[in-house]
């Protein structure tokens, strides 16, 4: 039998240099949250919810008591945030929404023996510092670890003090390390045993224990020396391995059917134990550990190193449950190449609410990215959220300001740049981007004012403003006149590209059309309100983007653009007899139909006026005077 290094006996001769490891190691400060990621909290709260429900279906809940979850590593909080909600959704979808989740952050159980007592464990089990033991040939001994500072800040090099130990003390620890062990030098979690036996009495013996951490679970690994201390330590990122083994042998003595995969020894560790006396656990815990085996941190490991190194790939942040720190890995690609196809702008859009929605983490770096992200898929309610966040760190930030102002500019809200690019430029006055768009904004600003027929306050209603439409919204509109019906309902002409639907604005600008972009505040624009005029009345056409049809926008755009027109105004326009949506709306503000139609080819076409004062003969005036294909039957001067 091959045996590993001995443990020696230190003879004495410690540095002066040497203090007790005890006073210096201490858990990793972020371990518990960065354990504790969306996909691991996803596959816990299944897993909590399927417990309960085995329990349930063995008769062994009372739904009256709470249902309590001890966190016995709270961290920052970012388990609970995660989690929880995502427990009680499950509950409510199952129709158990009434029952009460008591998650407490102590060892307390309100209830005992009313329910299995969930404890989760990210990361908690090997503080306080396990003790040391060691075997070596019939030798056995307790051990000190000593630590010696090292070149690096928090470096240290280890070695341990080693002394002779009853060997009737060994022989009553859980795991029967003299018949496994020959030479080897092995840690015991007492602490945490001791502490895990309280639970199991506080809950009166029905829990179910949810653990990752990083450590060693099969006697072979210890008997190769798996526990065995090592030679240097880093205190705050490094951590000693924890013995799972002692934790599995205690717990399958009490009664728990015990579950734990591992890709490599001394990594990470997916632990579950179930207990209950109502059932046999075999089946639920061998389910469980199905489910959870792919949910560690070296699955997260790999999905971040996927996505630093391949192209954007959207299943990947949706499988990691819209992990943050896997969108950080996505964003530069994706910023980079940032999709055309709307469809996959519309699932990248949800996909990053998703990941905003999650307990972060990371930095305001990553922030202002995500913000950037957002931006350029046109999900402007993220961008102003996240910025506006980061405003409250960095007030001055040019770069975030100029954003910032961009982003409320799209939306409709450009009164509020000029104030965010002022406070930027106090104190970075030379910052060229700033300066150039602030004197976009007056140019704009001064342009609107000499337009006879916009309102100095733009049309408002709600997160709908109406602004002259011109060029500079080609970019936001391209992608919502997809929808080909569009062109075909208001007769308008193809786009190839935003280039081509710019250069058509900018002429429809400078002619007698007097058009409004219809801007939502979390969109940007989304359609188009336009009059063409001659001899004091009009002809309305509108439109509202693909992605924004169907809930009730349109007549409220349309509306507000009846309300900045001139007094005395009249108005006239058509619709095609089959096109019942843009019917509703013009019914709804208020248009009625003229006795009329038109010659073919556009015969099709029903006409309607606003205000009511508008006749047929108006019509064919303005038809004629716009020069207008569209001729009135009967109508042949």
């Amino acid at each position: 039998m091959q045996a590993t290094a001995a443990p020696q006996v230190d003879p004495g001769d410690e540095s002066l240099a040497a203090v007790p490891f005890a006073g210096l190691a201490g858990v990793h400060p972020d371990l518990a949250d960065w354990l504790a990621t969306p996909r691991l909290a996803q596959a816990w709260a299944d897993a909590i919810v399927d417990g309960w429900l085995a329990a349930e279906a063995a008769g062994g809940i009372d739904a009256a008591a709470p249902f309590t979850v001890l966190d016995l590593a709270p961290g920052e909080g970012r388990l609970c945030a995660s989690l929880l909600p995502r427990v009680q959704a499950r509950l409510a979808a199952l129709g158990r929404g009434h029952w009460q989740v008591d998650y407490r952050d102590d060892d307390h159980v309100a209830a005992p023996g009313a329910n299995p007592v969930v404890w989760l464990a990210a990361g908690a089990l090997g503080q306080p510092l396990p003790a040391l033991f060691g075997v070596h040939y019939e030798r056995t001994l307790r051990g000190e670890l000593l630590a010696t500072p090292g070149d690096a800040p928090h470096r240290y090099t280890l070695r341990c003090d080693w002394q002779p130990l009853d060997a009737a003390v060994l022989g009553v620890l859980p795991g029967d390390y003299l018949a496994h062990v020959n030479s080897a030098g092995f840690s015991v979690p007492l602490a945490t045993l001791a502490r895990l036996d309280a639970l199991a009495e506080a809950s009166a013996g029905r829990f179910l224990l949810l653990a990752v951490d990083y450590g060693v679970v099969e006697a072979r690994d210890v008997r190769l020396g798996a526990l065995h201390p090592p030679a240097e330590f880093t205190v705050g990122s490094d951590r000693l391995p924890l013995n799972l083994h002692a934790i599995a042998c205690r717990q399958q003595a009490q009664g728990a059917t015990v579950r734990a995969s591992q890709q490599h020894t001394a990594g990470a560790v997916m632990y579950l134990a179930w207990c209950d006396v109502a059932h046999d656990g075999t089946a639920l815990a061998d389910l469980l550990a199905e489910r959870l085996a792919g949910c560690g941190p070296d699955a997260h490991a790999a999905t971040l190193d996927a996505a630093e190194h391949l192209p954007p790939r959207l299943a990947l942040l949706q499988t990691s449950e819209h992990d943050p720190e896997v969108c950080g890995r996505l964003l530069p690609a994706l910023l980079e190449a940032s999709p055309e196809d709307a469809v996959a702008r519309s699932a990248w859009r949800n996909a990053l609410r998703g990941v905003a929605a999650q307990p972060m983490l990371l930095d305001g770096p990553f922030q202002y990215e995500l913000a950037r992200a957002a931006w350029r898929l046109g999900n402007l309610a993220l961008a102003r959220h996240q910025l506006t966040w980061l405003r409250t760190e960095w007030p001055e930030h040019p770069d975030v300001c100029h954003l910032l102002a961009e982003v409320e500019i799209a939306a409709g809200h450009g009164e509020l740049a000029p104030p965010l690019l002022r406070q930027a430029l106090a104190a970075h006055p030379d910052h060229e981007a700033l300066q150039a768009l602030l004197a976009q904004c007056e140019s704009r600003a001064t342009a609107r004012a000499a337009l006879s027929w916009c309102p100095a306050a733009l049309p408002r209603d709600g997160e709908l403003t109406l602004e002259p439409l011109g060029p500079e919204h080609a970019d936001a509109l391209f992608p919502q006149y997809r929808d080909p019906q569009i062109g075909v309902m208001t007769r308008l002409p193809d786009f190839d590209t935003p280039g081509a639907m710019a250069d058509w604005l900018g002429e429809a600008a400078a002619s007698n059309r007097h058009g409004y972009a219809v801007l939502h505040a979390d969109g940007g624009a989304i359609g188009v309100v336009s009059a063409a005029w001659h001899d004091g009345a009009a002809y309305l056409h509108f439109w509202l983007g693909a992605d924004w049809q169907g809930h009730g926008l349109a007549a409220r755009a349309v509306q507000l653009a009846l309300c900045a027109m001139p007094d005395g105004a009249q108005l006239y326009t058509s619709v095609y007899r089959d096109n019942h949506r843009s019917r509703r709306v013009l019914d709804r503000v208020g248009f009625t139909p003229l006795d009329c139609r038109a010659a073919a080819p556009d015969d099709g076409l029903i006409f309607m006026r606003w205000p009511a004062g508008g006749d047929v003969a108006g019509l064919a005036r303005l038809l004629r005077g716009l020069e207008s294909p569209i001729v009135l039957a009967g109508d042949m001067e």
